[in-house]
């Protein structure tokens, strides 16, 4: 027969008559450590060690509850008298620390772990730097830490490992410090307005959700393939040639993950990714309201090369916007101002020294300025990023003290696209969409000017060369179009200008398909979307040269024998074949066509048409103006993929164009 366990009503009753037959009760704070678990009163046994608890139980119920009874031994706490204080004195105390920090706290360049020649200050961190005639130490980040490390690259312009990657600005420190640095909370209670932009970075793990992640070595791959064929035609950043995917990924994951989709050789794992790209976009910028140079760099990418991305709606405008409300957001575009302090600091710390914007700020807002002017131009819906007198300062630095060879490329660009912003402006503000003759003369010039003061080594640049090309284009071209108002049809005064200026244009074509078919075919792939745009003008301008044109004082025949429109046509097609025979070996089959085949079906159609217009004219076919004869008709039955309407693009009206080029639908 089993005893069952007693209750704890039954216990202290029975313990109660224990008490009353000689037990003690325990003193304060001297109960054993089993009657404390157990939460009941320790009654000390008459003659024996244990408690009287303990006894019962040992001796009347069951062996499997027999504990040692262990005394608890307990120290009461103590506390001492604190002396009276005032709140006056305690807040006295309190400023005079604030005070001491400030005053210890190091200088931003000082905040950089890394020793630094006084001869050679790191340009990441000051724009005052003495001018360099080769690139010098740049600041990369080492493994596993946001710490800067010096590196030293080759000073050779056209060394292919020579390209760009933003340097970090200030270290992360793995512990905290005890004085008060850029970018700690104490320094944004004093600096609430001026926030720093390199200070809110995304984490190594914030990156777009996407099914597909790169492995390691094929991230190092695509690295180096965006610096080598990429960075080229737009620096917008700079990369050192030491920094590795893991460390570009740590500093600056969503940069390092638009690199990663512009690169990827499968097409529908590209796709994929720029989907989860846009969603990442709208979470962190619009919803979390994030602000980051990494998603500038990110953005800028992600327009720079938006021929790799999925285009289902039209996204330029909004892209645009969000990039240049970062450049708002962190005053990259106006001269920096003093720091704030609290107004009871201000007395005893004196006049703070404003912050010196960095040379990677300093670029951003050049490429900024740069891509949104371009998208300006190629849409006509949003305005470029407003140039600014603190932006001309921020050339003028890059052009002196280049971090790079790239730097220079970068300069180039910018000031050239100035032109075509001016032309553009002028454009739109002129009733007949024609400027004046003059100020066509005056920007040619320029232009002229501005070609003679590059470098040979910036000239060798087929990306300069290419929008050199296209800013004369579109100058001469603007003298092509006839005044809205000239009602004159009864009889016809020849427009020796108007001549010129299709001379010109047919001039100028030739020579940017000269300067594009010397690319190289692998490096096709890093040229940028605008670059593909402009391909479709100069296509256009040879269509509208050779089939188009109503005019007595031109001659259409002789464009082509002036120019081999089919020889180029054939060479950009073998180009878009080349490009796509070598992913589709490297990545294999995919669902979705990659954007080089398609535009080399697209110059095929092209072509088409302009053979049937060429033997029409030959023949002396009647055909409608702005229409055109199937090949079918006229080449002995050839099966087109259908007839492309005419005209193809209209000088006003880009988009048309790029629609049809890139499958894209531009209209909301």
């Amino acid at each position: 027969m089993f005893f069952k366990p007693l209750t704890d009503i039954a216990m202290d009753a029975l313990l109660g008559a224990f008490t009353l037959s000689g037990g003690t009760p325990a003193p304060y704070g001297k109960a054993c450590t089993n009657c404390v678990k157990a939460k009941c009163r320790c009654i000390y046994r008459v003659g024996g060690p244990d408690c009287e608890r303990w006894a019962i139980t040992r001796g009347l119920l069951c062996n499997r509850l027999a504990k040692q009874c262990v005394p608890s031994v307990s120290v009461r706490k103590r506390t001492g008298k604190r002396a009276h204080v005032s709140r006056a004195a305690q807040l006295e105390e309190k400023i005079e620390d604030l005070v001491t920090l400030l005053r210890n706290q190091p200088t931003p360049s000082s905040a950089l772990p890394q020793p630094v020649p006084p001869s050679a200050p790191d340009r990441a961190v000051s724009s005052t730097a003495a001018p360099l005639p080769n690139p010098g130490p740049t600041l990369s980040i080492a493994p596993g830490l946001g710490t800067p490390a010096p590196s030293h690259h080759s000073s050779n312009a056209g060394d292919e490992e020579d390209i760009f990657v933003p340097a970090r600005t200030r270290c992360q420190p793995q512990k905290p410090q005890k004085v008060v640095v850029p970018g700690t909370l104490l320094a944004h209670v004093f600096e609430p307005s001026h926030p720093n932009p390199v200070s809110d970075q995304l984490s190594h793990e914030d990156l777009p959700a996407c099914e597909y992640q790169p492995g390691a070595a094929e991230a190092e791959e695509n690295l180096t393939t965006f610096r080598r064929n990429m960075l080229v035609f737009l620096p917008f950043v700079y990369i050192p040639p030491d920094m590795t995917s893991d460390k570009l990924r740590s500093a600056y994951p969503f940069l390092w993950y638009n690199i990663m989709t512009i690169t990827c050789r499968q097409v529908d794992r590209q796709l994929l990714m720029s989907d989860a790209i846009k969603k990442f976009v709208a979470q962190k910028m619009v919803i979390e309201n994030q602000k980051s140079m990494d998603l500038l760099w990110g953005l800028m990418a992600y327009m720079s090369w938006t021929q790799y991305y999925r285009k289902d709606k039209p996204y330029f405008s909004l892209l645009a916007s969000l990039a240049k409300s970062l450049v708002f957001d962190f005053c990259l575009n106006k001269p920096p101002k003093p720091p704030h302090a609290a107004i009871c600091l201000r007395d005893k710390l004196g006049p703070l020294p404003p912050k010196q914007k960095t040379t990677e700020e300093r670029r951003a807002v050049l490429a900024c300025f740069f891509i949104t002017s371009q998208i300006s131009t190629l849409m006509k819906r949003i305005d470029a990023l407003a140039w600014t007198p603190f932006m001309d300062e921020c050339l003028s630095v890059l052009s002196k003290q280049p971090e790079w060879s790239g730097d220079e490329v970068l300069v180039a660009l910018v000031k050239i696209q100035r032109l075509l912003e001016q032309l553009t402006q002028a454009i739109w503000q002129s009733s007949d969409q024609k400027p004046p003759a003059f100020f066509v003369s005056a920007l040619k010039t320029q232009l002229y000017d501005l070609k003679a003061q590059l470098g040979p080594h910036v000239q060798q640049n087929a990306g300069i060369m290419a929008l050199l090309y296209t800013a004369e284009l579109m100058i001469v071209e603007s003298a092509m179009q006839k005044p809205t108002n000239d009602t004159t049809t009864s009889s016809y005064v020849p427009d020796l200008q108007r001549f010129e200026a299709f001379e010109a244009t047919l001039q100028v074509t030739k020579k940017w398909f000269d300067n594009h078919l010397a690319i190289p075919s692998c490096m096709h792939v890093g040229l940028t979307f605008m670059h593909w745009c402009t391909m479709g003008h100069c296509i256009w301008s040879l269509t509208h040269l050779s089939f188009e044109i109503e005019d007595p004082t031109w001659d259409r025949r002789a464009v082509k024998e002036r120019v081999d429109i089919f020889g180029i046509a054939d060479r950009v097609i073998q180009a878009f074949d080349d490009v796509a025979g070598m992913k589709r070996q490297e990545s294999g089959p995919s669902m979705a066509e990659d954007v080089f085949t398609k535009c080399a079906k697209l110059v095929r159609l092209i072509k088409h048409n302009w053979v049937a217009d060429t033997m029409a004219m030959d023949q002396r076919l009647p055909t409608q103006q702005g229409m055109t004869v199937a090949p079918a008709d006229i080449v002995g039955g050839a099966q087109t993929p259908g007839p492309l309407s005419m005209p193809l693009f209209q000088l006003q009206d880009t988009a048309a164009w790029m629609a049809d080029f890139f499958e894209m639908e531009w209209d909301p």
